[in-house]
């Protein structure tokens, strides 16, 4: 899926986390519905990112 720019397994209820980018609330729901239609997903739990309030990006390098 080209929406989905990240995907990472994770501790505690979930197995995965996917960051998907959509353009709108429709395409949003097109996606999780072909994610959640895949014969390996049980089920599916969203949520939606409203305003990041910090955003870093590594430089590859510690200063």
């Amino acid at each position: 899926y080209q929406e989905v720019v990240a995907a990472s397994t994770v501790t505690g209820d979930a197995d995965a986390v996917v960051q998907v980018f959509a353009s709108d609330m429709r395409h949003f729901e097109r996606v999780l519905e072909r994610i959640a239609g895949e014969s390996f997903v049980e089920r599916t739990k969203s949520v939606l990112v409203l305003s990041p309030l910090l955003r870093r990006f590594s430089s590859g390098s510690p200063t």
